[in-house]
């Protein structure tokens, strides 16, 4: 397909500039047998010189480039995976929209699975590394709480996955989302639970959102304005 477009505009090039040679040549003989035109005549020949010529270098202009959009993604197994229940509720949807409403040039791509345990997110990095991200938000532990898993469970698969997407993009701002442990936990692990996040943030460098979800955007929002200055000055 890139060949056909470039033998195409080229062909219009030859057409278009032979065009202009043979124009040339015709006011050349006019000029042999008629005489040189007057002034004004001579200003006339040379503006439509100078419009051909043009005609010609846009023409042969190669098209503009597309803006370049930066990447978020959103690694969640509740409010932030895109099959996010009730139906509708995804918060990488009005991420989105929030995120087009002041022009900020990033794209959400949400690669998370509602109620997935932090285990199963493990088990699909090797797809998930694949990805090209410059903000990297990881929403996950809650769905082990409710599994009855403890929290030593938790805090080593978040680690295991933080560890894995610095390895495969050293520079993406990481974001750990705090979650709110369920009701039904005793004392102990209700404390064990909340005390992971903010362990787990000092120890890997990440940044931490707040719960509820729908609070991410306040949070969010400085920390994608300074990645977007940071990679292109905007």
């Amino acid at each position: 397909m890139g060949h056909t477009r470039s033998g195409a505009a080229g062909c219009r090039w030859h057409r278009t500039y032979r065009f202009v040679t043979q124009w040339m040549m015709l006011v050349a003989a006019g000029i042999a047998l008629y005489g040189a035109p007057s002034g004004a005549q001579a200003q006339q020949h040379v503006a439509q010189q100078h419009v051909a010529q043009q005609h010609v270098a846009q023409q042969h202009a190669a098209p503009a480039a597309a803006p370049h959009r930066l990447t978020v993604v959103l690694l969640g197994t509740g409010p932030t995976a895109p099959d996010a229940r009730p139906a509708g509720s995804a918060i990488s949807v009005r991420l989105q929209q929030q995120i087009d409403s002041i022009e900020l040039p990033f794209h959400v791509a949400s690669v998370g699975r509602y109620g997935e345990s932090s285990a199963y997110a493990v088990g699909r990095l090797d797809s998930l590394v694949a990805h090209s991200m410059d903000v990297f938000v990881l929403e996950t532990g809650s769905g082990d709480a409710v599994r009855g898993l403890g929290a030593d469970s938790t805090r080593t698969n978040i680690r295991l996955i933080l560890h894995r997407v610095r390895a495969a993009h050293p520079e993406s701002w990481v974001c750990l989302v705090r979650e709110i442990p369920p009701t039904a936990l005793a004392p102990a692990d209700t404390a064990a639970f909340r005390a992971l996040y903010g362990s787990l943030a000092r120890s890997e460098r990440a940044i931490v959102l707040p719960t509820p979800v729908d609070s991410l955007w306040p949070a969010l929002e400085p920390i994608l304005r300074k990645v977007a200055s940071l990679r292109l000055g905007s």
